[in-house]
């Protein structure tokens, strides 16, 4: 008797275990030089980016200096990606030059237009690591890729460290 009521305890706890579980769809999305992974409500998973730059001389270090300048073109295209500041201007300069002769009178008019752009990017990357990188004779290209895991972590360590 006490192991058939054993059985059923086991039973209805297996029962109230086996609910039905929310499948989960996975999505991706290239914007621009960012690849984003999601869920169906929409949370993100993972940030990915590529960097590339030329290998522009064959010394020992060349490699290594290629890397670090596409790590830091992926950066670059993250940080664009999360947030970007488009700056632009114009500005016209007229200058009027007279002259007076005997005759008559001459007036040039010389205008001069500028016009200045610039766009900018603050991100902070907690997180961000570099998960690839090929090399050939000519580029390197990195990938780099943050988790929500690898974000919570780096601000984990942080915070441990002191700031």
């Amino acid at each position: 008797m006490k192991n058939i009521i054993l059985v059923l305890i086991a039973v209805g706890i297996m029962g109230c275990s086996t609910q039905p579980k929310k499948e989960v769809q996975i999505h991706e999305q290239t914007v621009g030089g960012v690849y984003i992974k999601y869920d169906s409500d929409g949370n993100w998973i993972e940030v990915q980016a590529k960097g590339m730059a030329p290998v522009l001389n064959s010394t020992p270090s060349a490699i290594a200096q290629s890397a670090k300048v596409a790590q830091m073109h992926a950066k670059q295209n993250i940080a664009n990606f999360m947030n970007s500041r488009f700056d632009s201007d114009k500005v016209v300069d007229i200058t009027s030059k007279s002259t007076v002769s005997d005759s008559s009178s001459n007036t040039e008019t010389l205008s001069i237009v500028t016009e200045r752009m610039r766009n900018t990017s603050t991100a902070v990357l907690r997180g961000l690591q570099v998960t690839s990188q090929t090399n050939d004779v000519n580029f390197v290209t990195v990938e780099m890729t943050a988790t929500k895991q690898s974000i919570e972590a780096a601000g984990a360590i942080k915070k441990s460290m002191g700031n």
